[in-house]
């Protein structure tokens, strides 16, 4: 039985049991160990994303309000140009 891993599974049903060599519990160790890493770094490179989006997107606010200062000042230009043209 050294070599043996047992679980045991309890539910409303009645118990189960299930015996695994070594090997195996290894494997599931390994298996866990894996998706737990997976978890931690899916989650880093979660965070690191919503980071740059926030960055986007305070750039875009940036970007857009001064394509709105540069739309107000071609406009008056655009008059401007409109009243020069006309004295001529």
């Amino acid at each position: 039985m050294k070599n043996r891993f047992t679980i045991t599974i309890t539910d409303i049903y009645g118990s189960k049991h299930y015996l695994l060599h070594q090997v195996m519990k290894r494997i599931v160790l390994y298996f866990t160990l894996f998706i737990v890493l997976l978890i931690i770094l899916g989650s880093f490179f979660i965070s690191f994303l919503m980071y740059e989006v926030d960055a986007v997107q305070s750039k875009k606010e940036i970007v857009e309000h001064e394509y709105v200062k540069l739309k107000k000042s071609n406009t008056k230009l655009e008059k401007e140009i409109g009243v020069k043209t006309k004295e001529y």
